[in-house]
């Protein structure tokens, strides 16, 4: 048999509704889900949720106070509570860009700044940049990288070229 979330430490009448609301209606969902994905869950149908309702919940689970755990608990459930809205976002928004991410190497980032062409690499939109690492760190020969790299600094300072197309910057 489930225990009722009446049955917790915590939750008046208010917390009580607002979970079930969100369709949390046992102990065992609470549990099931955690404090702090189950706060979420109240959150998107509530926005009176506050995060003492976050804090009753934790309390409820550990068998704490609800002071004791916004005493206690808050850093580690804010940083959680952080951690699973950042993953909700990525898995709700996912990156159109589906070429490997290519860091800046020093020698391309040097460059840039010999030549007082940082400004206008930032400028361009991030598939430029990540394209245009990606172009000359794939090049095997050296020769072929400082080619390549002489090629992206000229478009630069142009500035309405892109891979020797035409490049129009947005306002």
């Amino acid at each position: 048999m489930s225990e009722n979330i009446s049955d917790l430490r915590n939750f008046g009448p208010k917390s009580q509704q607002m979970l079930a609301q969100a369709g949390i209606d046992t102990v065992e969902q609470l549990r099931e889900l955690g404090a702090v994905r189950a706060y979420l869950q109240v959150k998107r149908i509530s926005a009176n949720a506050s995060l003492n309702l976050l804090w009753a919940m934790e309390g409820a689970l550990t068998g704490q106070h609800w002071l004791e755990v916004a005493k206690h608990e808050r850093l580690r459930l804010l940083l959680e509570l952080e951690d699973v809205e950042k993953d909700s976002v990525k898995k709700e928004n996912p990156s159109r860009l589906k070429r490997e991410r290519y860091p800046i190497p020093d020698f391309i980032r040097e460059a840039l700044a010999a030549k007082r062409l940082t400004a206008a690499y930032d400028a361009r939109p991030p598939y430029q940049r990540n394209d245009y690492i990606g172009w000359i760190t794939r090049a095997k020969l050296p020769a072929t990288q400082q080619k390549r790299l002489a090629q992206m600094l000229e478009e630069l300072a142009k500035g309405d070229v892109y891979m020797k197309m035409a490049h129009r910057r947005k306002s």
